[in-house]
């Protein structure tokens, strides 16, 4: 791909959520359209942090299962947060010149 010729921009967003930490890379790459066509883009990716150490050693199993049960919760918060903070059109960022 041309990415040769596109500036690299990465930045990293902490948040702190209920039960634990949210980390959101915001990173500038470009899609591939076809063979010889690019389009920039950005993309989003996401990683929850919970500190089970902190849970006493018999509820860690249950803790670890209900967060795996809730995993749409966490789908909600980040698309949440990029659709509203980043992408939102009235946002200033979305909405600066490029």
């Amino acid at each position: 791909p041309s990415d040769a010729n596109l500036v690299q921009a990465i930045a990293n967003f902490i948040y702190k959520i209920n039960r634990g930490v949210m980390t959101l890379t915001v990173r500038n790459t470009e899609l591939q359209l076809s063979e010889t066509e690019q389009a920039p883009v950005l993309l989003f990716a996401a990683n929850f942090h919970r500190d089970l150490s902190k849970i006493p050693e018999a509820e860690r199993v249950q803790e670890l299962s209900e967060t795996i049960e809730n995993w749409q919760d966490d789908v909600g918060t980040y698309q949440d947060l990029v659709n509203n903070k980043f992408l939102a059109q009235d946002n200033r960022l979305a909405s600066s010149a490029y």
